[in-house]
């Protein structure tokens, strides 16, 4: 069963200079238990293909193509139904740099309580009023 298809996917960035084309043409099939890794070089369009798919792109625009999840299209479906059920709960992103900051050891979880536990009241001299919330 395919759980993503992407097919077309052109995302282009508009600057004073005119248009930047980010993506164009992307197509890829996932099916389940697969798995799929996006590299290359800096600025190629790593970062703006997951955003595209968790339909985060700031400054930019989906100019054509699909993305379909699990038989749905995550393009046509109202923001509101998307955060409620696939951002964050179905599709995340582990963005750039998360080696800065999360251990691959353990599991985030782990490290946001781990977080909670020691790093309340005074950090740097700074105050923390507030802590991490998840679920």
């Amino acid at each position: 069963m395919v759980e993503i298809d992407v097919s077309d996917l052109s995302v282009q960035y508009t600057t004073a200079n005119g248009h930047i084309h980010a993506l164009e043409d992307i197509q890829f099939r996932l099916e389940e238990n697969e798995s799929i890794g996006i590299a290359g070089e800096s600025a190629c369009g790593k970062s703006t293909l997951g955003l595209s798919i968790i339909r985060m792109v700031q400054g930019g625009n989906i100019i054509s193509g699909k993305i379909m999840f699990n038989g749905q299209s995550l393009l046509d479906m109202t923001n509101p139904k998307f955060d409620e059920s696939i951002r964050w709960k179905k599709i995340s992103m582990v963005f750039q740099g998360a080696m800065n900051s999360l251990d691959p050891v353990f599991t985030v979880e782990e490290q946001f309580e781990w977080w909670n536990e020691t790093k309340s009241g005074y950090c740097n001299g700074f105050t923390i009023k507030t802590k991490f919330c998840y679920s």
